[in-house]
């Protein structure tokens, strides 16, 4: 209820101030909001939007996961398994897991509740290499950049092209256009590693979208 009054507000903020783009006022007013205030520093937008719909669950969600995730990195010496969190309102299913690094197997996630327009809306979770140890993993937490490719017999494009690194874990927002019953592939690629081909088991997902 508290998080459906503050989206009552905004809105009521940006109409009653005739802001040409709701959209983008909406989305930028609730990037200092309770929920996502923690992770604004960490967080790299999409191009139209700087936080995918959330609320408080799912913002602890993403907070529970990225330290779980900077750990396994420090701690563990691991390349952290890429992870995405959709939108609020999406839901999504595993239906195959990977069994991780030495298998070549890829996750694969069904999501429903897109909508109409099919527009997948997200944030990926995507951490440094710890393989090399924690001095390592700490300097290219800072100096990497990263690219998001994705692959499907429709497409073939980078939709985040060198995106600056921004820590341990960095998140991005994303939004993907997909086609009902089609499986896309979503690779992560980052400076100074051997590209995803070379670990596809932790820098790569595969998404399909049901129709609804």
């Amino acid at each position: 209820m508290k998080y459906f009054n503050f989206l009552l507000a905004i809105v009521a903020i940006c109409v009653s101030t005739g802001n040409a783009n709701a959209n983008n006022c909406i989305a930028n007013a609730f990037s200092s909001s309770p929920e996502a205030n923690w992770r604004s520093s960490a967080t790299n937008a999409s191009q139209s939007q700087s936080f995918s719909p959330t609320s408080e669950k799912r913002e602890k969600t993403i907070k529970s996961k990225t330290k779980k995730m900077e750990k396994e990195t420090l701690d563990d010496g691991v390349a952290a398994q890429m992870a995405l969190i959709n939108a609020e309102g999406m839901k999504q299913k595993v239906v195959f897991l990977s069994g991780g690094y030495g298998t070549h197997e890829v996750t694969k996630i069904q999501f429903s509740k897109l909508g109409p327009a099919g527009i997948f809306k997200g944030t990926l979770l995507l951490s440094v290499s710890g393989h090399t140890g924690e001095v390592n993993a700490r300097k290219w937490a800072t100096t990497d950049t990263y690219s998001i490719l994705a692959e499907s017999n429709y497409l073939n494009t980078p939709i985040i092209k060198d995106a600056k690194s921004l820590g341990i874990v960095t998140l991005q927002e994303v939004e993907i256009p997909m086609k009902a019953g089609e499986t896309i592939r979503i690779l992560y690629d980052r400076s100074g590693s051997a590209g995803p081909h070379g670990y596809i088991e932790e820098r790569a997902l595969d998404l399909v979208w049901d129709g609804t």
